[in-house]
């Protein structure tokens, strides 16, 4: 379950390009606009493919905001970073 929420979700401003390879398949998916992204085992790489409006440019944060019913904050225990668009 989610414990909190961003503010505003980049990845529901921007239309973004997923693609992925879980084992020897390749997934893509064209023109994806969701809330967050959960990524499996098996899952072998990732990419996002996207380009960031002038008006959005700037710090954006990228979380984990999952905390398990034994108590791991994911968050809390670094899973998120900063994205810096110039």
């Amino acid at each position: 379950t989610s414990t909190g929420e961003y503010a505003e979700l980049l990845t529901e401003m921007v239309s973004m390009d997923l693609f992925s390879y879980y084992g020897k398949e390749k997934a893509e998916v064209e023109g994806a606009s969701f809330g967050e992204l959960e990524v499996g085992p098996g899952i072998r790489d990732f990419w996002l493919r996207f380009t960031v409006p002038a008006d959005l440019k700037g710090e954006w944060e990228i979380g984990c905001l999952i905390k398990e019913t034994d108590g791991k904050d994911h968050y809390a225990e670094g899973m998120h970073g900063k994205l810096i668009f110039e």
